[in-house]
């Protein structure tokens, strides 16, 4: 798998993560075999009864929602940039300023990052 492929499907997972339960049913268990399992569109298809291109179309729709989602809501942009600050204050060896950098990303949190 290409980097760019797995970059793109770490994304997904994000997303997923982040908005699953805002799908349908339908498509919550569409997109996490698909995902998360890592079964094939044809293996989806017998499992749930439908045709390839139905579960291709679930994961198309699913994905299109997630994207508009996060667009809106900014959840994993937000989860990666508090990782990112998170992993850059831990390394900070005063401890005084360790607890300060870590109160001032609590404040950004609180106010919405």
């Amino acid at each position: 798998m290409s980097r760019e492929l797995l970059e793109n499907r770490e994304h997904l997972l994000r997303l997923f993560t982040a908005y699953g339960s805002l799908l349908t049913e339908n498509q919550r268990a569409i997109v996490d075999s698909y995902f998360s399992f890592d079964l094939s569109l044809s293996e989806i298809a017998e499992e749930e009864g439908i045709s390839r291109a139905a579960v291709s179309e679930a994961i198309k729709t699913a994905t299109t929602k997630m994207e508009e989602f996060e667009e809106k809501l900014h959840l994993v942009e937000r989860r990666s940039k508090i990782s990112i600050e998170g992993d850059r204050i831990s390394k900070i060896k005063d401890p005084v300023e360790r607890l300060n950098a870590y109160e001032a990303l609590l404040k950004e949190i609180e106010n919405g990052i």
